[in-house]
């Protein structure tokens, strides 16, 4: 059976893998993106992962899928303006990647959401659903909408934006430079900073010990807290869960889908952070917009990503030149 690459390039963290058609994942790393050190850095670290995923792979493989954060064009050849990475522009990714490999063959890139989704679609929750909208709520806010079976990229490639929706015009900045977008109440390192604020007032919450006392707690911390009972981490998750919730609403009037799929790594906060989300979306639903709606974990974990990375590898492959 045909192999490819994914590459996951993330705000964090570069996940790749070699993954087999059927199979799915066969080698799985993942190395720290080094985002802040500008795109050549990162592209040496893509670079990196493909040669020692390429040192392992029984055959050579089909190509290198690319999910990378940011606007991609509907060309797949550039990244344009990744929230979450300083200094990037516009970024000529696959012919860079291109030239640090000496790579002759297929590489395709796509939107780090939509790759999540082309994943969940072939390996995942979204197997058999014709209509869903993904989430992937990680160090930013990504979405995805696939309608008829098609993920549907809009105009320039940009559709699925959930997280730069605005939901409230007077908000906190975002990353992306606007105010109130969704991504400023839910993406991780703004869920860690409302935690750390409050525990400023709390400091008998099990939860000061990870966070304020630890220069390197991720949203982990906080799960792991609420899970074990701290009433201030499940406020916290509950408070991003309902937020979530109404913004929502606004996708699913909009969309008229009735799956949605949470992945990403807040995400891992399961129903203390969804069931507060969907019982704001069904308080802000119209009646007809309720039947039938499911808001589902991610099936895949971090792995949707690589996995709909190649994914795009074997539909080029499948659909010739």
């Amino acid at each position: 059976m045909p192999y490819a690459i994914g590459l996951d390039v993330g705000g964090t963290f570069l996940k790749a893998a070699l993954v087999e058609a059927s199979r799915g994942v066969v080698r799985a790393m993942r190395l720290p993106t080094r985002a802040a050190q500008g795109p050549e850095r990162v592209i040496r670290q893509m670079a990196e992962a493909v040669r020692l995923l390429l040192a392992e792979a029984p055959e050579p493989p089909l190509g290198i899928g690319i999910g990378c954060a940011g606007h991609v064009d509907q060309e797949g050849r550039t990244v344009s303006y990744p929230p979450n990475f300083p200094g990037w522009t516009v970024v000529p990714l696959v012919d860079r990647l291109r030239a640090h490999l000496d790579w002759p063959a297929l590489i395709a890139l796509d939107n780090d959401a939509n790759a999540a989704a082309r994943g969940e679609a072939a390996f995942g929750a979204g197997r058999g659903m014709r209509h869903f909208l993904l989430l992937t709520l990680g160090t930013g806010v990504g979405g995805a909408v696939v309608l008829d079976g098609r993920l549907w990229r809009g105009l320039s490639g940009g559709a699925g934006e959930f997280g730069h929706m605005t939901i409230h015009y007077r908000g906190p900045r975002c990353n992306c430079g606007a105010r109130g977008c969704i991504e400023a109440y839910v993406g991780e390192r703004y869920v860690l900073r409302r935690a750390r604020r409050l525990l400023k007032k709390h400091p008998e919450s099990s939860l000061a010990m990870r966070l304020l006392r630890r220069t390197r707690a991720g949203v982990r911390d906080l799960v792991e807290a609420a899970q074990a009972g701290d009433e201030l981490a499940r406020a916290v998750l509950a408070e991003a869960g309902r937020l979530l919730g109404y913004a929502l609403a606004s996708a699913v009037h909009l969309l008229d889908v009735r799956c949605i799929i949470v992945g990403g790594g807040v995400a891992q906060a399961g129903g203390l952070l969804l069931e507060p989300a969907q019982a704001a979306l069904l308080e802000r639903l119209m009646p007809p917009f309720r039947d039938g709606l499911e808001l589902r974990p991610a099936a895949l974990g971090n792995q949707a990503g690589v996995l709909g990375a190649a994914q795009l590898i074997f539909e080029r492959a499948c659909a010739g030149p």
